[in-house]
């Protein structure tokens, strides 16, 4: 029924289904007030891996569904990588707590005089340095959100005020009728499964104990990182500016 009603109308139709789902919310909101309270329970309660998981697929169907009030898919493009952001940030939030807080440990400097009681400013930024920067966990999140926000900025305003993608359109053509499900399962949730695997690193990297100081690979990573980063932006600058 739903796929029928959102074919044949478009964005009334999708108007039409919320207004059915309020008034379900409304009358039922005692028993579904109980159910979600447990399915916030079950999903504290859930493995860092398939709470990730779960919220790819339960984000990704959001966007669908304004995807079919738009009539436009293209916008799953700006958040492929916010769905690396937001497996990053699920895995770290979910880390067992002496991993989550971090092991570095600023060093202790015995008090000589009651002059140094007193914290200066430098005290206070080499404490954020440390308590921050060098937190390997910390370092990886701060990496992965530049990259990020970066790239679903660039392609939200590459993508402004712009037709539907080429390659949408043609699935869009081959499925006819059946699009509307189509673009669930082969746009949608093909690329939030598709997320998921692509960010089991993050998941080994921010579930595991970590070094206590900034090793040789930490320099070497971050040295990669701002590599590709560089290139990718460079390369996005120039493509803009070509087109």
């Amino acid at each position: 029924f739903f796929h029928s009603v959102i074919m044949s109308n478009g964005k009334r139709a999708a108007n039409f289904c919320l207004l059915v789902a309020v008034f379900v919310l409304v009358k039922k909101r005692k028993a579904l007030g109980i159910e979600f309270s447990s399915a916030i329970k079950q999903y504290q309660a859930m493995g860092a891996r398939k709470a990730s998981l779960v919220s790819l697929i339960a984000s990704s169907s959001l966007l669908w569904f304004y995807s079919l009030i738009i009539k436009d898919v293209s916008i799953v493009d700006s958040f492929w990588s916010l769905g690396f952001l937001f497996s990053a940030f699920i895995y770290k939030i979910k880390a067992p707590a002496g991993i989550r807080a971090g092991d570095f440990q600023s060093p202790k400097v015995p008090r000589q005089s009651l002059e140094l009681d007193a914290e200066t400013s430098a005290d206070k930024l080499k404490k954020w340095f440390n308590t921050i920067l060098c937190n390997r966990s910390n370092r990886m999140m701060l990496f992965v959100a530049l990259w990020a926000v970066r790239l679903s900025g660039y392609l939200t305003w590459r993508n402004h005020n712009q037709p539907e993608d080429y390659r949408y359109v043609a699935i869009r053509k081959q499925a006819g009728k059946l699009f509307p499900l189509t673009s669930l399962f082969m746009i949608f949730w093909f690329q939030a499964f598709l997320c998921w695997i692509i960010s089991q690193p993050f998941f080994r990297a921010l579930q595991s104990k970590f070094p206590s100081r900034v090793t040789a690979l930490d320099k070497l990573g971050a040295l990669l990182w701002f590599v590709g980063f560089y290139f990718e932006s460079v390369g996005d600058y120039q493509l803009a500016k070509f087109k």
